[in-house]
C-alpha cells in the first residue's frame, strides 16, 4: 500500500511539473535550469521554478505570465545567484484528483 501511494506522490509531482514546464513553454521560455519542483499537498501544490541568475530576463518572461494568468507568486532572489518563482496552485488546475475523488470527478 505505502508503495502505491510513494507512486502515486510521484505520479502526481510530474504532472505538476509538466503543468509548469507548459507554462514556462507558453512564456516562450524554452528552458528552466536547473528545473522546476512540486510539492503535492492534499488540495494545493507549490509549484517553484528554479532560474540560473543570468536567465533573469527567462524568470520575469514566466513571473509576467503567471501574474497575467492570475496567480500570485513569490519571486526571490536565492543565495545570490538563483531566482525563485513560487506560487501555490489548486490541484485541480493541475488536472489532479481531489481528497477523496479523481480528477475526472470534478
Amino acid at each position: 500500500m505505502s508503495d502505491d501511494l510513494a507512486k502515486r506522490a510521484e505520479d502526481d509531482a510530474k504532472l505538476a511539473e509538466e503543468w509548469a514546464r507548459n507554462i514556462a513553454w507558453d512564456a516562450d521560455v524554452r528552458f528552466v535550469v536547473p528545473g522546476i519542483k512540486a510539492f503535492v499537498g492534499v488540495t494545493r501544490t507549490l509549484v517553484e521554478y528554479h532560474f540560473e541568475r543570468v536567465a533573469e530576463f527567462a524568470a520575469a518572461k514566466v513571473t509576467m505570465h503567471l501574474i497575467n494568468m492570475g496567480h500570485k507568486v513569490e519571486l526571490d532572489v536565492h543565495a545570490d545567484s538563483w531566482i525563485r518563482i513560487a506560487l501555490s496552485v489548486e490541484n485541480h488546475i493541475l488536472g489532479l484528483p481531489s481528497p477523496g475523488g479523481t480528477a475526472a470527478d470534478e
